[in-house]
């Protein structure tokens, strides 16, 4: 199977060529785990466990890191905020991270690595950039040199490079473009780490590429995340690899999705337009949830529209009645003409439309093996439903109402009907009498 991909270096669909087709390597770019993450964080976890299992579908092995960025100045501004510790804030924000990717089915990377986990590589690497002769250390910060790296700016194709989009300000740099690779800790209540310039921190875009570098290599597959992070931290991340290890180092192809926006505006914390997630979850099944985003495809705007989901839940609960049970005997090996949409850049909104005709033939045809096969492409992108068995008690509440029809008490057996409704199972006449089948609720009652 070949598997084509966008890549924002090169700004066109590839085929994918892996540096080891026994062993992928990909990194994505996780949380800063100071608060709760919202519906537009969820978006990228979401679009790169598809990616990831579509690559475990095709290759022996794929080794996933995503990491947690757990030293940041908002962690350390809410810690002081709430009297407790960078620490205490990062692991609390992180469990709560990860309940939530657990909540949305989302397959657990091979490693999920913490900066403060990885401060010692940070150190060598950013001794290794001054080595080289691409950073330059001045009263206890030190910055990469920007105007050393000719390739500065080829990944993000940004001509106007913005001083103080998430670089940091600060007049003893030699050039405003060069971006901190480790500063100073101000005050006590500040994280720090013992280094050759002083007790300090690393900056924020150096702890990615010391943990894609120690999990992965020096040169591995391929990097995602989403599109807001093509600059600077992207192309400082392609900076500091190439500073230190070369411009053959780092990832091959580049990933990004698109945002999700509200309105017209990108969902954002800093304007205070967000649904976090916990809020979605009260109103949303979270399979459904991401059953939605992905009918939209990856690098297209996704606009949240609750109107919209109801016509999605439809569809998705019908799905979901005619497959429910089939779960257990998915199939699991899939043929090229399976995969053919997501193999095809992860077109998740082509795969469903495909997916749709399949299954309308399937009913027609009342074809079990297909509905196998349906629900193991369904299993593929974490789409399942834990779907129970009628009970007995449901099971004599369908005979009591078939009993009803029987005897034209038909108000009586639309009575039974809304009894078992409540119950998660919807009630179908047939010729043999009736059949039961789940009745998936995706979108709760106010």
């Amino acid at each position: 199977m070949k598997l084509k991909i966008y890549n924002s270096k090169t700004n066109k669909k590839e085929v994918f060529e892996p540096i080891d087709a026994s062993s992928i390597k990909m990194y994505v770019c996780g949380p800063t785990v100071y608060n709760e993450i919202h519906i537009g964080n969820a978006r990228s976890a979401i679009s790169f466990d598809v990616l990831y299992r579509v690559l475990k579908a095709i290759y022996p092995e794929v080794i996933y890191a995503r990491n947690i960025t757990d030293i940041d100045d908002k962690i350390i501004n809410r810690a002081k905020e709430e009297g407790k510790t960078s620490e205490e804030v990062a692991q609390y924000w992180e469990a709560s991270y990860l309940e939530n990717c657990k909540k949305l089915n989302l397959l657990d990377p091979t490693y999920k690595p913490r900066a403060t986990d990885t401060v010692k590589e940070i150190i060598e690497f950013v001794g290794q950039l001054i080595e080289n002769g691409y950073a330059y250390e001045k009263q206890g910060t030190v910055f990469f040199d920007v105007s050393e790296l000719k390739e500065y700016g080829s990944l993000s194709k940004n001509d106007s490079l913005i001083e103080g989009k998430r670089i940091a300000v600060n007049e003893s740099k030699d050039d405003p473009y060069d971006f901190v690779l480790w500063k100073p800790s101000k005050e006590t209540y500040e994280p720090y780490w013992k280094s050759p310039w002083g007790e300090g921190r690393p900056g924020w875009h150096i702890e990615c590429s010391a943990m894609s570098k120690k999990f992965l290599g020096e040169k591995f597959d391929i990097h995602a995340g989403g599109s807001d992070l093509l600059f600077p931290h992207h192309e400082n991340e392609q900076a500091q690899n190439y500073g230190c290890c070369g411009v053959v180092s780092g990832p091959t192809y580049w990933m990004h999705n698109a945002m999700l926006v509200l309105g017209k505006e990108k969902m954002s914390k800093s304007i205070g337009n967000i649904i976090l997630l916990s809020e979605a979850f009260k109103k949303y099944d979270p399979v459904f949830l991401k059953f939605y985003m992905l009918n939209t495809h990856y690098r297209h705007i996704l606009s949240w529209d609750d109107e919209n989901m109801k016509a999605f839940a439809i569809k998705f609960s019908n799905w979901i009645m005619h497959l429910g049970y089939y779960f257990k005997e998915a199939t699991e090996i899939f043929s090229e003409n399976d995969l053919n949409e997501l193999l095809n850049d992860l077109n998740t909104p082509g795969f469903f439309a495909n997916f749709e005709t399949r299954l309308a033939e399937a009913i027609k045809t009342k074809n079990k093996e297909e509905y196998k096969m349906l629900a193991g492409l369904l299993k593929l992108l974490g789409l399942e439903v834990k779907i129970n068995e009628p009970t007995e008690e449901i099971k004599e509440l369908a005979n009591r109402r078939l009993e009803a029809k029987k005897l034209k008490d038909y108000k009586e057996a639309d009575k039974i009907r809304a009894c078992i409704e409540s119950n998660g199972f919807h009630v179908l006449d047939n010729a043999l009498g009736y059949q039961l089948k789940p009745n998936f609720k995706c979108i709760f009652e106010d």
